[in-house]
């Protein structure tokens, strides 16, 4: 993925896009919130915390 890529997606994120990455996570099957945030960063260059997922799921 191209830098210039990454910073879109990051932006993206910031911008309310967690929530449909994480139901596109979601799309195969229940996880938890700690598998969702290991898929999530296993498909991407990101690191994201617990705090910013749980409240998307809540």
């Amino acid at each position: 993925m191209s830098e210039f890529a990454l910073e879109n997606w990051q932006a993206l994120i910031r911008k309310g896009w967690l929530d449909v990455a994480v139901l596109a996570t979601l799309w195969t099957g229940r996880h938890h919130g700690l598998e969702i945030i290991r898929a999530l960063e296993s498909r991407s260059d990101l690191v994201i915390a617990e705090g910013i997922v749980y409240p998307v799921l809540s």
